[in-house]
């Protein structure tokens, strides 16, 4: 799940709902190695540079 915004509703509550509903998924963490990242418990804040823009991305997979 990937957004270009860092407005918790439309990222963290988001992954959130998701783990909280019927669906059979799971979070897996993610760490690109970046002095502009801020991992956060729900997913991982890209912050904007000189190289990119600002997003936040979170892995979830579905369990078997």
């Amino acid at each position: 799940y990937s957004t270009c915004t860092f407005f918790e509703c439309e990222n963290e509550e988001v992954v959130q709902n998701a783990l909280n509903s019927n669906f059979k998924i799971k979070l897996i963490s993610l760490d690109f190695g970046l002095e502009n990242q801020i991992k956060t418990e729900l997913g991982t804040r890209i912050l904007p540079d000189n190289n990119m823009s600002g997003f936040f991305i979170a892995k979830l997979i579905k369990e078997s």
